[in-house]
Parts: structure tokens; sequence; C-alpha cells
């Protein structure tokens, strides 16, 4: 799945739904692909909110290389640390 994205054009406006109208898999595998990759470092996924409070789209962010996180269990933050 990771393949298949990073090598879509930079402009491409990435969805779920339409990485399943150019691929050969259903919705919810990519759903689990992603959040597979989300897991394990390579995507980031930020929620969008709207001026009117309402979640508006969900940005997506892939990477090449996964994405380390240190937890500071003090203040119970996950800070993201770049390769």
């Amino acid at each position: 799945m990771l393949s298949v994205v990073l090598s879509l054009p930079d402009n491409w406006d990435f969805t779920i739904k339409g990485l399943a109208a150019i691929s050969k898999e259903v919705v919810d595998a990519i759903r689990s692909s992603i959040k597979d990759l989300e897991g394990a470092g390579y995507v980031k996924r930020r929620r969008l909110i709207s001026s009117s409070g309402k979640l508006s789209k969900t940005e997506y962010t892939f990477y090449e290389v996964p994405r380390q996180k240190e937890c500071d269990t003090e203040n119970n933050v996950e800070k993201n640390l770049y390769p």
C-alpha cells in the first residue's frame, strides 16, 4: 500500500475512497492498511476542522522512512522525532 501511495503524483488529493477507485482493494482493507502504516510511523493523519467546528476532512502525510516516536511519560505527550 505504501509503495502505491508514494508512487502517486504530489498533487494527488488522497482519500481512501479515491485510492479504492484506482486499486483492487476495498475501502475497509485500505483503511486497515493505512492504520497499520500509521502505527508503524509511515503515516501521519491530521483531522481538519472547519470554521463551524465540524470535521471537514482528513489530511495524510506519508513517509518513505518511518518516523520515530518518543513518549514524554511525565506529561503523557507523544513527541515525533524525524530520522
